[in-house]
Formats: structure tokens, sequence, C-alpha cells
């Protein structure tokens, strides 16, 4: 619900029982009093035992956008149904105040329309404020709001002359009028705000109706119809309680306002949940002003007159109907100390010889709930500084090392005081800038990578140093060296990207790292690395130095190449037309060799291949060819045999490689010398068929070769 009437009000408090003194000049109390007291009734409608009908009723005489002219709110109690209601603006109030309000009531009955039934007037009269007199009996000491409502009702004036201040005095008197008659029955009942309808029997439901009539000028006010039915009473729940706010002395009890919607509270405290005291000797009212434009939270400040005491509160809702709800769940809050130490002071920074920095300082009168120290430290005087002391201090401490400072930059420090309730005062701040002397450590793990264009990377492990300013890499073709550094500035990261000439006679190059920190302290060398370049220049070719061919063997002699990278020497050989195979790897470049693997006759070529340690390979230009020589014999033929069968003999002998000899057979009848007999031809089996029976021969056989060479001659006799 929007309050536009509350805009011109900056701040209000207000506390219930007011004297005379206050009815006038507090425009802004009218305002606060009359929102309180409508919000109050709207948020009622939760407590109106009130049901859906099968019927339609009107609501009001139009459908307005603004207030209606009264608010009428009602509620089961034990003696009956409670009827309230209130004026929304002074006007009406006066009017209400001189002619009263006329509360009408109609029965409403299933199959019966609205304009069928008819109203009947609830009292004889229109209900108006008690006279003066009658107040008499219901003010005394006790009841403080029937004298308020009394005052506001038929008080003398003393606003002064003028229509604003007469509008104003209007307003506080209607604001203070509605707000006593919430807290007190009497005082409603006594302003003509209140009716209780005893006769809840029939149980019914009924439309009431509420307006202001003056038959003499016509005057009639809004009306306000409601659909009001009588239930079993209930209580109003408790207010819904907050998690309060523990302070310094103080507690602030927190709650919800805006559902369900009370007029005022008691706040109720005790120490052990169980007998609780009020605190507050008249209701607390929550003010809703410009600086508090919503009922949503509501506090009320506890003052406590010691800290670290546990109490529990509760907080009982008081409705329009002066009913006080049931209380509300407790919670639990203690007062804690906020209260800062005393702070260190006299902080003095000093830096040791490993670069550490001892801070130490002073404390003049220490808290007696001082719990230890803390130090902070930060890049600049007015950063972000982070917490440096791991854990807290010690109470008697009074110095802290920093043992890893920032060597490159100034240093900023505090330290904090703190107590047992962690409360914290800090000391001025102070700096310090470390001087440096010593050198950083070599690098170390140097190791590189290059390709076959070229490409270097070198990398290192950087040292333990934190001031590390950067690296300075130097170079050399050879270990001992001269070294150059390589040109630039200094090398901030840990690895360094080249490119390599690959084109020289050079095979290595060497190289170091220094460290240099930020106060130019360089490092020593790191150990020496050896980079082998890429070698795409084959070796100088092997050359044969010697040979013998034999019959069983052939023997081979060589000098390797003049390259001082050669890896290895390869021995090929082949048949001639034939392809190149592989007869041994010579690592150790060791001759002669011995090729025990040929064929007397056969005629082999060899070559050589030199190969270095980057696998580049140079095949020898020239081979060398040999023939295996021949011995002075053939082969004996192996195997010779004759069978004979009738008429005809069989001859059969085995010889390798037959198709290439001729052979010569003999042939000699009984003691006759033998005779050339046939010339065979690469052929191994061969049928005699001029023999006769019971007559001997005698065969003989030998190979002979192109060449003329002749093996020895075997010979059977066949009987």
């Amino acid at each position: 619900m929007t309050r536009p009437y509350l805009n011109n009000c900056n701040d209000f408090t207000f506390q219930a029982g007011l004297p005379r003194k206050m009815l006038g000049g507090m425009r802004c109390a009218f305002w606060f009093l009359l929102a309180l007291h409508l919000s109050n009734l709207e948020a009622q409608d939760s407590l109106l035992l009130i049901r859906e009908v099968p019927f339609e009723v009107p609501l009001a005489d139009s459908a307005m956008a603004h207030l209606p002219d009264i608010q009428l709110i009602a509620k089961a109690g034990q003696d009956g149904l409670l009827i309230r209601w209130a004026p929304t603006n002074p006007v009406v109030w006066q009017m209400g105040i001189r002619f009263g309000y006329r509360l009408e009531r109609q029965i409403l009955e299933e199959g019966v329309s609205f304009e069928q039934a008819s109203f009947v007037p609830v009292t004889m009269s229109p209900v108006k404020p008690w006279p003066l007199d009658n107040w008499q009996a219901i003010v005394n000491e006790q009841t403080p709001y029937t004298a308020t409502a009394a005052m506001a009702i038929y008080g003398a004036s003393n606003a002064g002359n003028g229509f604003v201040n007469q509008a104003h005095d209007q307003e506080n008197r209607m604001g203070f009028n509605l707000l006593a008659a919430d807290f007190d029955r009497q005082a409603a009942e006594a302003s003509g705000l209140f009716y209780l309808e005893k006769d809840t029997s029939a149980n019914t439901y009924g439309l009431y109706r509420i307006f202001i009539y003056d038959p003499v000028s016509g005057y009639r006010s809004d009306t306000t119809y409601q659909v009001i039915g009588y239930q079993t009473p209930l209580m109003n729940p408790g207010p819904q309680m907050l998690a309060p706010v523990e302070d310094e002395h103080t507690i602030q009890v927190r709650w919800e306002g805006s559902n369900p919607g009370y007029s005022g509270y008691w706040i109720e405290r005790s120490t052990d949940d169980l007998h609780f005291e009020r605190l507050n000797q008249q209701p607390f009212i929550n003010a809703i002003t410009d600086l508090r434009p919503d009922n949503d939270e509501i506090i009320y400040l506890d003052s406590l007159t010691e800290n670290g005491v546990a109490y529990y509160y509760r907080v009982i809702g008081i409705d329009a109907f002066a009913e006080e709800s049931l209380p509300s769940r407790s919670v639990k809050a203690t007062g804690v100390d906020r209260t800062s130490p005393h702070a260190p002071d006299e902080l003095v920074i000093r830096e040791m010889t490993d670069h550490s920095l001892v801070l130490n300082w002073q404390l003049d009168n220490p808290s007696d709930d001082l719990a230890g120290f803390r130090v902070y430290t930060s890049k600049t005087a007015d950063g972000d500084f982070t917490l440096l002391s791991e854990g807290l201090l010690e109470p008697g401490a009074r110095e802290f090392r920093d043992l890893l400072p920032d060597l490159q930059n100034t240093n900023y420090y505090y330290v904090s005081a703190i107590d047992q309730n962690g409360n914290e005062a800090a000391s001025p701040v102070q700096y310090a800038i470390t001087a440096d002397n010593l050198p950083p450590q070599a690098p170390v793990n140097l190791e590189y990578q290059i390709d076959s264009i070229g490409r270097l990377l070198i990398k290192w492990d950087a040292p333990a140093d934190r001031d590390i300013r950067g690296y300075l890499i130097h170079y050399a073709n050879e270990p001992q060296g001269p070294y150059a550094v390589v040109p630039g500035a200094y090398l901030t990261n840990t690895f360094f990207v080249d490119s390599v000439n690959l084109h020289t006679l050079t095979e290595h190059l060497y190289f170091y790292v220094i460290a240099v920190d930020w106060s130019y302290n360089a490092s020593k060398a790191s150990e020496i690395l050896a980079v082998k370049k890429p070698d795409r220049i084959p070796p100088a070719p092997a050359i044969f130095t010697g040979y013998f061919a034999g019959v069983d063997t052939i023997s081979l002699s060589w000098l390797p190449g003049a390259s001082e990278d050669v890896q290895a020497v390869h021995l090929e050989r082949r048949e001639q037309g034939g392809e190149w195979r592989r007869l041994d790897r010579f690592s150790d470049q060791i001759s002669p060799f011995l090729d025990t693997d040929i064929s007397e006759g056969i005629t082999y070529e060899y070559r050589l291949i030199t190969e270095d340690d980057d696998g580049n390979r140079t095949i020898a230009e020239k081979t060398l060819t040999l023939t295996a020589q021949h011995t002075f014999f053939l082969p004996d033929i192996a195997d010779f045999r004759v069978q004979l069968e009738k008429e005809t003999a069989t001859l059969t002998w085995v010889y390798p490689n037959a198709d290439r000899f001729m052979f010569i057979l003999y042939r000699s009848v009984k003691d006759e010398p033998l005779e050339t007999y046939q010339l065979l031809n690469g052929i191994t089996r061969w049928q005699d068929v001029d023999i006769k029976r019971r007559t001997d021969y005698t065969y003989a056989i030998k190979a002979k070769a192109k060449d003329g060479r002749e093996s020895k001659l075997i010979a059977i006799t066949t009987h």
C-alpha cells in the first residue's frame, strides 16, 4: 500500500501514552498514526473470519480509486463478534463525531438476491462518541488511552489562528483518537468506533454496511460493505521473529511487521527462556517515515548494562481490537564488546643479512582482553593489505620476521592488536626497502632441442632466489671458448630460442647461462651445455686397400673415411646383375674381412657405405669385383649306381648343378680295358640297352667342366 501522505515527514518516533500538550503542532504525527491504523486495518483481513458466499454483494457505492471514507473490519471474540471501523480523513472523523455512524446488517441467505433482502440497523441510533461526562467512569491512571481519546475528541484547541494550523490540529487529534482506540477497547467503544455483536447463536453470515448520514443537510459518506460471520475465536499468531543484531551494550530485536499487521507490540526479555519480563511500559509503535518507508522489518533497541550475558526475547502483537497475540518464538542474543583495544605504536623495521625484515613494536597499557597481534603487508601504502602472519601472535609478542619480503619493491607493513571479541586496532603504516649485495644461485639443469633446419631451444631451471631480474646467454664454438654474450635485453623467461647456422665445419656449439638479480648481482656460470648441430653433410667415403680371392674365401681390407664423425662402415655384396645385400656393419671400422659364404668360380661385386653419427651416408663410387677361384679337380660324382634288368642297364648318379657339366661314360666287357662309351650333357640318368645276359660289364664315369677341369673317375662292375 502506497502512502503519499507521508512524503512530507522526514523522521518520526512515537510512544503511546501522551499528555495533553502533545495534541497540537505535529502534522507528521497525524499522517503516521492514520497510516499505521489504516495499514493495520488492511492487514487484519487475514483475521476476519469471512468465507466466500454463493452470491454477489456490493463492496462500495462506486468503484473509487481513492480510500473509502470509512474502513470496516471484524473479528470473532470470546464475548461476541467484534466490529471496528475508522474514518480515513479528519472531515469524516468530525462528521462521525457529530452525526454518528450508521451500522446496518443484511442477513445473507442462499437463493435470496441482494436486491430482495433489506438492511436492518444494528443499533437503534447511530453510534457516536460518548458524552464527555460519561468518560469519567473509564478514565484513570491505568487507562491512559481513554484519556487520550477523550482529549482528542473534546480537548480544547491551542493550535492558534489560521486554517492551516486548525487543519493540522484536526489531523493530529484524529490520529491520536484512532491509535488510542487500537490499544483500548473501552476507548474505541467510547469514541464511537466499536460495536460488539453479542447475538452469534445463529452463526450466519451477514452483509454489513456503515456510513455517516445527516438528514438535515443531506450529507452522506461513502458506504463501506463487508461480509462478516462468526466462528470459533482464535488467538492471533505471534509476530515472525528475525535474527537479532548483537552490538556493544545493545541488542536490536527484529521482527516482520507486514504480516499480520499490529498496531503496537509488547517486547519481553528473559534470562532462562522461561520467565519473561516486559521491557516497554507502553505499546511499542513502529514509525514509517521517509527514512523508513516500509513496514517489512521492525526494530526495537534494548540497552544492556553488561556485555556477554545471554538474553531471550519475544514479541507480542496488539491488533486493532486491543487484543494481544500469542507470544512469538524466542530468539537468543548477547551484547558483545565492540571497543577496540589500544593500537600498537613505534613500529620499527630492520633488514637482516639474509634480507629478511624484522618488525618491532610497542604497546603501552595493553587491554585486559588482548588476544594477540596480526601483521599485514602491501606493495603500496594505500593498497590492499593482506595478512602476513599465520594465526594470531601471542599477546606478549613484540617482534615479527618477514622471511620473504619483496626484494624488488618497497614493503609496507602495519601491526594490529586483536582483543578476545575480534575488535582490531592498527598501528601506523611503516615501510622498508631491502639492500641486496648477494648474487643469486646459478641456473641448473640446462637442456636443449634442435630441429633439422637449425631452430634451437635451450631450457633451464630458475634458481630459488626471488629477485631474479633476468638471464644472460653466453656461447662459443669450442668448450674452452672464447664465449660471447647473446646481444639484447635480459631474458625474463627460463628458455632461449635461436636459429643456428648449420653450414659450418664445427659440429657443436657450447652455451652457459648467468642469472642477474634486481641489484645487478650476477650468479656463477651454469654448467656448459654442448649443443650438437644437425649434420646434413655426408662423410668422406671409405676405400678398399687390399683383397685376395681364394677357393673358399675372399679377403677384403679398407680404410674408413677421413671425417671425424664416422659412425660405421657398411660392407655390401652382390652377384653380377643381382641386388645388393649387406654383409656386415662395422662400428669400430675393423678390417680385413673374410667372406666365406661364396661359391667357386662365382663373380662377386663389393662396395663400402660410410655412415656418420647423424645418419648421413656416403656410397663409394668405385666397387670391387672378384671371382672365387676354382679347385684343380671337380667334385667327385656321388652315389653312382647301375641297375640291371634283363638286357637293360640303368645308370644314375648325383652331382650339384649337373646342367652345367658334361659327363663322360666309360665301359668294358669282362676283362677288357675301359673305353669311352658315351658323352652325356647335363643329365644324371641314362639307360644302356646294348648288353647281353650273363656278361660282366664295368662302367666308369667322370664330370667335365667347360674350363676343361674334370672330376676323378668312379667305376662300378656288374655281375
